[in-house]
This record gives structure tokens, sequence and C-alpha cells, in this order.
């Protein structure tokens, strides 16, 4: 090839080995081609390759940082034994609605665009995973604009150590549902991106600033996620499930739709948020830490073990019922309940620093089903601010025990309202606790 055009027409023949080598060269394959081997594609040069039928290559090459365009058309280059090598993808560019595909029908591939250098939104192409049980490696770093695994039972990455860092994604990501990627790591990029996860696993995702991440169908992820400022995750009416560490939001927007977050710990790092529609529901612990977090009329919290409200605003507007063994932990901030029923198993409050109780007519019901259970450990009161006409109450099936105020704080201004209900369990009230009226007409 020593003119500045060259015309590959394969007629779907087999060739051993393909090399573009020439500065400035238009290669075009007119006709499909097959390469057992490396087809490599310059290193240093410039060159466009244009493709108007499929290019299948054992593996393809391209070294270097010149000026390159591939003109994909609705065509791909298939990699059939040892993948894509394009670590440096500076000054590349590419058309079309084709891109890279890998076929995972012989062996272990692994995947590399822009790992080093040169990776972006303009320049990510497509990357398909559509056929094969083989594993296939995408090198850490790496840009792809869409990657779709559909057809493939393929393992995505291997172990940890190939995914250390996200796979750059700056449109789309289709899982197979017959694959599996628990060491995929995504960051996605672009202003919209959809994930299809039917129902897989992945180690994890995350979402760069400025842009919405929208679930088109069931998720879980094996490890952390954290929801940060700037960025959107909605969920329309799937859910997206975490088995391990921790469901962390910091900002940002949470469109839940009628979908569900499932995790083991949900935290709540503020500023705001209200659950105005879809579940939260945590396996272990729910962990207030600052800002406001509202339960609106449409949202649902479901059976939550352990609440630790260490700070800021928690307000209910609907009634919900956590674990009935459960303990909600007040340490500091606002809890408002006002015209609905919080039931938990026990509630807890003892650090002595303020503390506001907005009961308004609602109250805390306390549910513990264990007899003997302490079900309102509030020994020290000191700076609780208790408002409204609600309070404490609890149903007497069994025994139960109440403490109020009785090692330190214990004052009128300080002083909540209890009442016990039907049942004929022991009420066990510890000396020198404070109430302001204890009712125990309906017991």
């Amino acid at each position: 090839n020593q003119q500045l055009t060259g015309t590959i027409s394969g007629n779907g023949r087999t060739v051993a080995a393909l090399s573009i080598n020439t500065a400035g060269l238009t290669t075009t394959i007119s006709t499909a081609l097959t390469v057992t081997g490396t087809t490599t594609w310059g290193s240093g040069i410039t060159g466009t390759l244009i493709l108007s039928a499929d290019l299948t290559t054992g593996s393809f090459s391209a070294a270097g940082t010149s000026t390159r365009s591939i003109s994909f058309g609705a065509n791909y280059i298939v990699m059939t034994t040892s993948g894509l090598a394009m670590s440096s993808v500076d000054n590349f560019t590419w058309t079309g609605t084709g891109g890279f595909k890998g076929n995972m029908t012989t062996s272990t591939q692994s995947f590399n665009f822009g790992a080093t250098s040169g990776g972006s939104a303009t320049n990510a192409p497509n990357m398909l995973i559509y056929t094969g049980a083989n594993t296939a490696s995408l090198t850490t770093s790496s840009h792809f604009k869409t990657l779709d695994c559909t057809g493939s039972t393929s393992q995505v990455n291997a172990s940890s150590g190939v995914a250390v860092q996200a796979i750059n994604v700056y449109d789309s990501v289709v899982l197979a549902s017959g694959g599996t990627y628990p060491w995929l790591q995504l960051d996605m990029k672009a202003t919209t991106n959809t994930i299809n996860g039917n129902g897989r696993t992945l180690a994890t995702f995350t979402i760069a600033s400025g842009s919405t991440t929208t679930l088109l169908s069931a998720l879980t992820i094996n490890s952390t996620y954290t929801q940060v400022t700037g960025t959107t995750l909605a969920l329309g009416s799937f859910t997206l499930t975490s088995t391990a560490g921790t469901f962390t939001y910091t900002g940002g927007t949470l469109t839940m739709g009628t979908g569900t977050i499932s995790c083991i710990t949900f935290t709540f790092n503020g500023p705001t948020f209200t659950l105005n529609s879809g579940t939260i529901t945590c396996s272990s612990t729910f962990n207030m830490t600052t800002g406001s977090f509202t339960l609106d009329t449409g949202g649902t919290l479901i059976a939550i073990p352990t609440f630790n409200h260490t700070a800021g605003t928690v307000t209910f507007l609907k009634s919900t019922a956590f674990a009935t063994t459960g303990t909600y932990t007040f340490s500091s901030g606002t809890l408002v309940v006002s015209g609905v029923t919080l039931s938990v198993g026990i509630f807890s409050s003892n650090s002595g620093v303020a503390r506001t109780l907005t009961f308004g007519t609602g109250f805390i019901n306390l549910t513990h089903s264990t007899a003997g259970t302490i079900v309102l450990e509030m020994g020290d009161c000191t700076l609780v601010s208790p408002t409204g006409t609600g309070g404490f109450t609890s149903n007497m099936s069994v025994q139960r025990g109440f403490r109020y105020g009785y090692n330190l704080g214990g004052a009128v201004a300080t002083a909540v309202n209890l009442s016990l209900t039907t049942g004929a369990g022991e009420a066990l009230i510890t000396s020198a606790s404070w109430f302001k009226t204890l009712d125990c007409t309906s017991s």
C-alpha cells in the first residue's frame, strides 16, 4: 500500500495478518474480511480506515497519537482472540453507528481504549461483548460510549486487580441476563446515561457531576454507592440493590419514581431529601448524620432494625412502623412526628445534648415484643425540648419498662406524655422518672 487510497475487497476470505502502516493512507474495507492474527493500524502515522463491511480479526492494534479516524458506518471491527489495543487515542476520531465487538467464543480477551491518554466523550467508541462465554477484560480507565453485553454469557473483568478504577462510559450500559459482572466498575459520564442491569450484579458505579443516570431494569451492586451533589439517579420502577457496603446520600437528586433502594446500611449526610415516592429498605441501619430528611406521604421506609439519628432533622409525614425489636437512637437534632405515629421497638436518647421532639398530635409507639424490655430509655433528658399534645404510647400486651429523666434533666419543661393502652402487661416505670401526663385509661 504505497498509494494514498487503497481498497481491500475481502469477499469473505481469510488472511493471516494485516498491517496498514503508510502515512496519510485512506484504506477502505469494501467487503467482509477475516484476519486470523493481528490487524495493525499504523504506529505514529496519520490515516483513515473506512468500513463498508465488517472486519473480523484476532486482535486490533493501533498505537501512537497521530491524527487518525475510522468511518464505521453501521459496521464493526470484530475481535476473536486477543482483543483491542488502543491505549493512547489522542487525535483519534470516528463516525457511524458501528464500533468494536468482542466475540468471546474462543478465548479470553482484553479491550483497551484510551486507558493511557486521549479517551473522552467525543471519541469513545461503542463496545459490544456480543457472544461467547470467555472472560472479557476491560482495561482500567478505558473509555466507551456504549457498553453492550447482550448475547454473551461472559464474565466481564475477572478480579479486583483488573478493575481497580472505573471504566468510563458516555451513554449506556446493557448487561446480559446470562453474564457475570462482579468486578465491573463504571463511571457514567455523559449528560444522560442509562444502565440496563437485567437483574445482574456490578461491583459499583458512579455518576459524574452534571450527569443523570437512569435505570432501565433492576440492578445489584456488591459494593458501596454514594450519591453526590450535582448528580441525578433515576430509578423509574426498578430496584437498586446493594448487597455490601453502604448506600450514602450526600447530595444531588434521587428520583425514586416507584422504584426501591434495597441496602444493608443507608447513610444520610444531607443536605436535604424528601422521600415522596418509592421505597427505601435497610436490612441493618439507617444513619442520619446531618441535614433534613423527610418521609412524605407517598414514600415508604420498610422495617428498619436500627435508626441512628445523630444530628439534623427527621420528619415523618405518614405513620411508619420500624422493626418490632429494633431501636431508634436519638442523639441530637429534631424529630418531627406531628399528626402521625412512628412505631419502634425501643426509643433511646441519653446524649445530654440539645434534642427537640415535635409531637404535635402524633405519637411514638413503643412495640418491642420481648417481655421486660426497657422500651423508653431516656434516663438523661438534659436539653430535651418536647412540644405538642402527643407523646409516647405503648400497648401493654407484654411487660415493658419506661425510663425518662430519672438520672439527669428530669423537669416540668422536659417531661413528656406517656399513654399505656390495651393489655394487662406490667409497666415497669423507673423511680424518679418524669412525665407530663401518665395515661393508663385503656390498659
